[in-house]
C-alpha cells in the first residue's frame, strides 16, 4: 500500500513542505511534517498528493509535477513532458493540451524524471 502524503508550498517561506494534510475550521490548509513535529500554513492551490511512485533519481513523484519521458519500442524512442494529475480514482499524465493521456502505473518500465512542477512555473511565468 501507498503512502498517502501531500506536499505543498508553505505560505511563509514559498518552499515545499511535505507530510498530512488538513484544513482548520476556517478553511486555512495546513501540512504537518511526516515525524509530526511541525505543522506548517500552507497555499492549498499547491497542494500535491504523492502518487506512490518514485522517479529514475529516486525523487517522489506529486500531483502537479512535470515529468520527461522516454519510450522505446520496436527501435523508436519517442520522448514527452507531461503533467502528472489525479482523476477517475487514479494518476494519470496530461498533455499541454489538459487531456489525459496515460495511466502513471503504466511507465513502471519506462525512463521517467521529475522536471519540474506547475505551480513553481507558474510563479516564474508570472
Amino acid at each position: 500500500m501507498r503512502e498517502i502524503i501531500f506536499r505543498a508550498l508553505c505560505s511563509t517561506t514559498k518552499k515545499w513542505v511535505t507530510g498530512y494534510f488538513c484544513k482548520d475550521y476556517s478553511g486555512t490548509a495546513f501540512i504537518t511534517s511526516l515525524d509530526g513535529t511541525e505543522t506548517q500554513q500552507v497555499d492549498a492551490e499547491t497542494l500535491g498528493q504523492y502518487a506512490g511512485l518514485k522517479d529514475k533519481n529516486g525523487v517522489m513523484i506529486f500531483e502537479g509535477d512535470m515529468i520527461h519521458r522516454v519510450v522505446s519500442f520496436s527501435g523508436i524512442k519517442n520522448e514527452f513532458t507531461e503533467t502528472i494529475g489525479f482523476t477517475d480514482a487514479s494518476f494519470y499524465t496530461f498533455k499541454e493540451d489538459g487531456n489525459a493521456d496515460c495511466y502513471l502505473a503504466d511507465f513502471l518500465g519506462h525512463t521517467i524524471e521529475v522536471i519540474g512542477n506547475i505551480h513553481v512555473m507558474e510563479a516564474t511565468n508570472a
